[in-house]
């Protein structure tokens, strides 16, 4: 095709006249299958993409139960994974969270909404973890165990390397922890948590 300048593009009456119709025709058959089959597609891919930007949501069956002014602990299930949402105005408070049937061996994590992490308490069983981390983006690390529901027994300190280490991790204006391996393999129905934050 050749275009001079200054001359208008020919019309393209064929297009016109294919899709043109009286509004009395009916559509041929094919096409009304081949629109339906492109539609019932098209809402596939959207249901599809939905879920994947969205991953489902609910909650756990468990019951809390959170002490201390302006605490709130709620408990979310997102793909699999429970997270136990603390948001605590004052920075310090306590919490016990306990499953209403079956028990919390699937992955489990704690979401703190605190700016930094004084001590924090985790308790099961007859275990008891204590983390510290301390300020600033390269903060230490620190934890011990006591081992035994007798009040004299001893804590000691211990390493990622042992099964008692909660993961405690930074994780933009909060604070991940990642329940520890011997938590998960006790198949433990309940566990309480104690925080303090550095800046209440």
């Amino acid at each position: 095709m050749v275009l001079c300048c200054g001359a208008e593009p020919p019309q393209r009456t064929e297009i016109r006249e294919s899709v043109s119709r009286p509004r009395s025709a009916a559509l041929p058959l094919g096409v009304v299958l081949r629109g339906s089959r492109a539609l019932s597609a098209w809402f596939v891919c959207a249901v599809a993409l939905a879920a994947v930007a969205c991953p489902a949501a609910s909650e756990p069956d468990v019951a809390i139960q959170s002490e201390g002014e302006g605490n709130h602990v709620t408990a979310t299930l997102v793909d699999g994974l429970s997270v136990i949402d603390v948001r605590s105005e004052r920075g310090i408070g306590s919490a016990r969270v306990e499953r209403r049937a079956g028990d919390l061996s699937g992955p489990l994590a704690l979401q703190l909404g605190l700016r930094g992490l004084e001590e924090l308490r985790f308790a099961y069983a007859d275990v008891r973890v204590t983390a510290s981390l301390g300020n600033g983006p390269d903060g230490v690390l620190q934890q011990s165990v006591v081992l035994g529901a007798e009040a004299s027994a001893a804590e000691r300190p211990i390493g990622p390397d042992s099964p008692y280490w909660l993961a405690v991790t930074r994780a933009g204006e909060s604070i991940r922890v990642e329940v520890p391996r011997d938590f998960r393999e006790r198949r433990v129905r309940s566990f309480s948590i104690s925080w303090v934050d550095f800046f209440r």
